[in-house]
């Protein structure tokens, strides 16, 4: 990216104070965001608005990036425009999954993409009524009460157990987004492996944190992904997380989130003053 580098922050700073040069800037924008947007597997047909969305919102933030960023590297600078273009990238998704669409599924046959579409506006229960967090959901997560902090600081435990992120991925489906559904969906494990088989796992990530939203009706703070979203960066074989496939059985998605609800609740257990106030 080139948006932190001190020659383009120069060019900010001349462009806010004068209120000229602005195309200059938005070609660094437009450079740096399109790839990003493309990885997390946004819609050809949706990717400029979801750019036009992100230009607005660096236009209007770029007063306090001028004032708040003069002493920062150009790696922490490329975090801002980073983090600025995701947060719209979730509003996005948010945005889609509320539609009732499903995800681009690479010529996925109409019978699937009708069970996802089913699977997904089940989750706000029968006849649009709004629900409340399911039993298996509240055990997993601890929750006594309806305290959102508690929630978050839970969560934010919860994916930072250290596990390969197709493995957390497949957890967060199978032990609370679709906790819930042992009457709709014969076999769980075997629906989740079909349907996230084949797609990369930024995709999933996408989709997962809007589920999640959805799931615990509240907006997640974005600090609860941090972790998360690093293990996503990361390499393995020569290829960064976010774009490999997923290909995880039935049975590596039942053993691996048994691992993770395990590993969880040693976190928790070890170090409840840290969840419980």
């Amino acid at each position: 990216m080139n948006w932190g580098t001190q020659t383009n922050y120069q060019a900010v700073k001349a462009a806010v104070y004068s209120g000229a040069g602005y195309d200059r800037i938005f070609e660094t924008v437009l450079a740096d965001v399109r790839p990003l947007i493309a990885r997390h597997g946004v819609p050809e047909t949706e990717r400029e608005d979801v750019l036009q969305e992100i230009c607005i919102a660096v236009l209007q933030n770029l007063a306090s990036f001028v004032v708040n960023s003069e002493t920062l590297s150009p790696s922490q600078r490329n975090s801002w425009l980073r983090t600025l273009a995701e947060r719209r990238i979730n509003d996005f998704w948010r945005s889609y999954y509320r539609e009732e669409k499903t995800l681009p599924d690479n010529g996925a046959d109409a019978k699937t993409a009708q069970r996802r579409k089913i699977s997904l506006s089940a989750l706000d229960g029968e006849d649009g009524e709004e629900r409340d967090i399911p039993q298996e959901q509240r055990e997993l997560l601890l929750l006594e009460e309806e305290d959102l902090p508690h929630l978050f600081a839970v969560l934010e435990a919860l994916l930072s157990v250290n596990t390969a992120p197709d493995k957390m991925l497949a957890f967060l489906f199978n032990k609370i987004i679709l906790a819930d559904y042992a009457g709709i969906i014969k076999n769980k494990t075997a629906y989740i492996a079909e349907q996230l088989h084949g797609k990369r796992l930024g995709v999933i990530y996408a989709a997962a944190r809007v589920e999640l939203e959805r799931t615990l009706d509240t907006a997640l703070p974005d600090r609860i992904f941090t972790t998360l979203r690093a293990r996503l960066a990361e390499e393995k074989d020569g290829i960064v997380y976010e774009n490999r496939l997923f290909d995880m059985t039935p049975r590596a998605i039942t053993d691996s989130s048994n691992w993770i609800k395990g590993r969880f609740k040693e976190l928790i257990n070890n170090d409840r003053k840290a969840y419980f106030y």
